[in-house]
């Protein structure tokens, strides 16, 4: 944690909104990401810029298994007998791991608005250019969590990426951008079922779907997005 911040936050009562202010002004992961400050017996919460679904298989096409191991031990005929020898790990185990294959769905949302917003002041924080920073850092790392995802027992069980498919929805203004799970079968076609009648009521490019059928389509959306478009500032109204 950074000292500054909580020695600034204990040295008198803090109202939520200076809390915000300071947060987000001094940490780009914290503006982002969201946080829950408890720091001076405060309750003050960030909320998140992303939302994630859970990660979850489509039940007609995934596979489940333990599989049994055994640790390759070079001398297998001496049994380890001194106790410090047994609690380091020095000789013969036996485990299972878990390990699955099928098709995956999950569901993302990011509220790029309120990158640098405070949402009690109904305010922004920072300038333009530190929004748009962070902006291009949102996306990037969203895009490589696609590309190298990270987990657990990487170091034995890296995944087999084989197809990435789906669509990114965009909306250039206040309305909500569609958001359907890949568990139905027919979510792109209805996403741009939804995104054709909001541009009906609101006007063509309200809203925006791109489908993709590969890692290599939905690099270049994002890259799209990233170098083309900046986050969209909400009206601030200061009384």
């Amino acid at each position: 944690a950074d000292p500054d911040f909580r020695e600034w936050i204990k040295t008198e009562k803090r109202a939520q909104k200076d809390v915000l202010n300071y947060l987000i002004g001094a940490c780009a992961m914290d503006d982002l990401l969201g946080n829950l400050i408890t720091e001076g017996n405060l309750s003050t919460p960030r909320k998140s810029t992303a939302e994630f679904g859970w990660i979850v298989a489509l039940p007609e096409h995934v596979r489940t298994n333990d599989y049994f191991h055994v640790k390759y031990v070079p001398d297998r005929r001496e049994k380890p007998t001194d106790k410090d020898e047994r609690e380091g790990n020095l000789g013969q185990a036996i485990f299972h791991r878990p390990a699955s294959s099928g098709v995956y769905a999950m569901v993302c949302h990011l509220e790029t608005c309120r990158i640098g917003y405070n949402d009690v002041t109904q305010a922004y924080v920072i300038d333009q250019q530190r929004r748009e920073a962070r902006y291009r850092a949102l996306l990037e790392s969203l895009l490589y969590a696609f590309i190298e995802p990270g987990g657990a027992m990487r170091n034995t069980q890296l995944p087999h990426i084989v197809e990435v498919s789906g669509a990114v929805t965009v909306s250039y203004g206040v309305l909500p951008a569609p958001a359907l799970s890949p568990l139905s079968p027919t979510y792109v076609d209805e996403l741009q079922g939804v995104a054709d009648q909001l541009n009906a009521l609101h006007g063509d490019g309200a809203v925006a779907v791109y489908p993709f059928e590969n890692m290599a389509g939905l690099t270049e959306i994002m890259r799209g997005l990233i170098e083309s478009t900046t986050p969209y500032t909400l009206t601030t109204v200061t009384a």
